[in-house]
């Protein structure tokens, strides 16, 4: 059996889409916050922890992104989790991304606005994909 590998967060942009282009596909990445908040055993309080994580996404989505998405944005992003590697003064460093196959803005001006799935822009809940088709419901 294949495992699942799916991912959903929510919480704003913390920096700039960066557009470039890869053998003519058109990429975008950006770095979003997702706070959790989580009980203090020892003062018995709520402490809030945030989590800092890069965001990939691909084509039509991508340049949807790039022409709605800045700084402050919120965002609901659905992707699958990828670990990659680089190298700094010779030790490898660890890093998750997601790859996005979903991305809303939550645009504040406009809150039925969506930006979705192959990066169609759409009143209401849903999209349709290529072939007219349900992708994604909102949960």
């Amino acid at each position: 059996m294949k495992d699942l590998n799916k991912i959903m967060l929510s919480g704003s942009m913390v920096s700039e889409p960066e557009r470039s282009v890869h053998n003519t596909t058109v990429v975008c990445e950006f770095r979003m916050a997702s706070n959790n908040e989580r009980k203090n055993v020892s003062t018995g309080g709520k402490t809030d922890e945030t989590l800092y994580i890069n965001c990939l996404c691909f084509r039509a989505l991508a340049e949807s992104i790039i022409e709605r998405g800045s700084i402050g944005s919120m965002v609901i992003v659905s992707g699958t989790l990828q670990m990659r590697e680089t190298y700094i003064n010779r030790k490898v460093l660890k890093y998750y991304k997601i790859v996005a196959d979903y991305v809303r803005i939550i645009d504040t001006a406009r809150p039925h606005t969506n930006i979705i799935g192959v990066g169609e822009e759409q009143e209401g809940t849903g999209t349709k994909d290529e072939k007219g088709g349900d992708q994604f419901r909102d949960f």
